[in-house]
């Protein structure tokens, strides 16, 4: 078993791959920036961690080939493997988790539950930013997620719909936290986050906010380049720049590239954009062509 941090608010979080896109490094950076410690465990080296984390062996806790036996259809993912080795790092390794698409705005508040489990807006439970002290609770998380290795899942399914089920099954004395706390910026509404015009809007919810959850899974679908920084102006530069992340990026999103790119995510998501695209290429293949083209995160 590894050594458990004498602070019991130090972080860790995992990565499979050698390096850290820009958004990563600087969500990793903004945890060592409010003066919290971050362990990172890998099955590699990672080249370009920021200073000041921790680097561990992933294999200290399961072997590297278990990550492909989790299925997300039918073919292996890491999310599901993701949430177990999470659910073993809290229990062995008494760290607080967090997704490395969380980005911290400040320090924790004092007033904080000893349980780190976040409620969201719609009642579930999110476990991006995790930490539970019952060793029964987490034995049952290891067990249950153990048991759908090799299966085809279903997204969450060894994740915030496993840890909603079983925090409720098993009546533990588990206090959880809104999601304004953590969360405070819903999925519907991450787009806000990359734009001028609702920066004041997303100060005004992070008021009381340590952590923002970035939602990588939208992010891709987006098609958001993760080492081109936002625009300036946007909530989210401004706090890329206060905490000192901005530098891992190579660049910054033009404000009007920005504003399209959320645009035509967001008439995606409304079904609108698959519409005229079926239409289009049913009529003139050209034209659907040309749609593949400029709409690339559409045929991923």
């Amino acid at each position: 078993m590894l050594e458990k941090p004498s602070d019991p608010r130090t972080f860790g979080t995992f990565w499979y791959g050698g390096r850290l896109d820009a958004l990563e490094q600087a969500c990793a950076h903004s945890f060592i920036r409010h003066g919290y410690r971050l362990v990172l465990f890998s099955y590699k080296p990672i080249e370009n961690a920021p200073d000041g984390v921790e680097l561990r062996n992933a294999a200290d806790l399961f072997p590297e080939e278990l990550t492909k036996r989790f299925l997300l259809n039918g073919k292996p993912h890491l999310t599901p493997f993701s949430n177990l080795f999470r659910y073993k790092m809290i229990r062995d390794c008494g760290l607080v988790w967090t997704d490395l698409d969380v980005l911290m705005i400040k320090r924790l508040p004092d007033e904080l539950p000893d349980d780190i489990v976040v409620r969201e807006e719609q009642g579930g439970l999110n476990n991006a930013v995790l930490y539970i002290r019952s060793q029964h609770t987490l034995d049952k998380l290891i067990e249950q997620s153990m048991a759908v290795a090799g299966r085809n899942l279903v997204w969450g399914q060894t994740g915030p719909i496993l840890l909603t089920q079983v925090v409720n099954e098993l009546h533990e004395k588990i206090e959880t936290t809104s999601h304004s706390v953590f969360y405070p910026i819903e999925h519907y509404d991450l787009f806000k986050i990359f734009l001028r015009e609702f920066a004041d809007e997303c100060r005004e919810k992070c008021r009381g906010a340590a952590t923002i959850h970035l939602f990588n899974n939208i992010l891709s679908k987006m098609g958001y380049w993760k080492n081109m920084a936002p625009p300036a102006g946007s909530f989210f530069h401004q706090k890329l720049e206060e905490t000192g992340g901005l530098s891992f990026f190579r660049d910054i999103y033009p404000e009007n590239v920005m504003v399209h790119m959320t645009e035509n995510y967001r008439m995606r998501l409304s079904g609108q954009a698959l519409g005229i695209k079926a239409v289009m290429a049913q009529l003139i293949p050209s034209i659907g062509r040309t749609w593949r083209h400029y709409h690339p995160a559409q045929n991923s």
